[in-house]
């Protein structure tokens, strides 16, 4: 609710997303390098989160089940894989897309700020 992710209809009961959670949602459907540390363990059904990963990882490493430099070395792998990913996502032509424009609008609305010229965008 905070970030406005979401909006509650009290008299329906019913929870919908926001055009912004609708994009945040978009994000993570269609950009799988977001999952980008994919750590290795003995139970893959134990792994949520990237902190989770860590946490587990990090265990084996103390009981000295795991080895702390293959760890470093893959989260080192994986960052440079995932820095190197959007390295390239980059274009010269950073226009705004449609639904980033109609967040922009619709923040101007909600704020009741004018909308920035076109060149800044």
């Amino acid at each position: 609710m905070k970030r406005k992710y979401i909006s509650i209809d009290t008299k329906t009961n019913t929870i919908t997303p926001t055009s912004q959670g609708l994009e945040v949602i978009s994000f993570f459907k269609k950009d799988k390098e977001v999952d980008f540390i994919a750590l290795t363990s003995k139970d893959k059904s134990k792994l949520g989160s990237t902190t989770k990963q860590f946490e587990e990882c990090l265990d084996l490493i103390m009981r000295g089940e795991a080895s702390y430099e293959k760890f470093m070395l893959e989260v080192i792998s994986k960052l440079k894989s995932t820095a190197k990913f959007y390295q390239t996502q980059s274009t010269d032509n950073n226009m705004p897309t449609d639904k980033q424009l109609e967040l922009i609008d619709k923040i101007c609305k909600d704020k009741k700020l004018q909308k920035p010229s076109q060149e800044i965008l």
